[in-house]
């Protein structure tokens, strides 16, 4: 019993360490001392404990053992093309927006077809508008396009899966 600490509630139950057979050493040192009720109801629940339930309690994987031990997963490939189709119920096609009026609008008509992605993307944006630059090549979007990509984007992007 000597081995028992005589600290604080947190230092003597860390010592019992979920140990039924030190539980019932600290229990009767407690009953014998300070008998504080809160650390002998804590003590007494750990005391009466099962050794075989007290043997898993110890013999429980950290999250850090379980990740090491864990069989890796490969990431989810993303795909190698995007394909469009006009038909099909998860196409949505955006309007045409115009910088401003004097700008005609180009023949663009949708017909099924596969793209592949582009290796990069970068957002940059100032005051007055957005940059994307896509695989380094610039595109400027003045504020009222940079919105209306947005809102396109975010209709687009509902629909896709991965």
């Amino acid at each position: 019993m000597s081995d028992v600490p005589q600290g604080t509630i947190t230092e003597v139950l860390s010592w019992v360490d979920g140990d039924p057979q030190r539980a019932q050493q600290a229990l009767e040192a407690e009953q014998a001392g300070a008998n504080r009720s809160t650390l002998i109801a804590s003590l007494q629940a750990i005391a009466e404990r099962n050794p075989q339930e007290a043997a898993v309690t110890e013999d429980t994987t950290t999250v850090d053992e379980a990740v090491e031990e864990a069989e890796e997963v490969p990431a989810p490939v993303p795909p190698t093309e995007v394909s469009i189709d006009p038909e099909e119920n998860a196409t949505v096609a955006g309007a045409v927006h115009l910088r401003d009026p004097d700008v005609e609008a180009p023949d663009t008509e949708l017909e099924a077809a596969s793209y592949e992605p582009v290796e990069s993307i970068r957002v940059v944006s100032g005051g007055n508008g957005v940059v994307i630059f896509l695989a380094g090549e610039p595109f400027a979007f003045n504020t009222q396009q940079a919105l209306a990509l947005r809102g396109d984007l975010n209709q687009a992007i509902a629909g896709l899966n991965y």
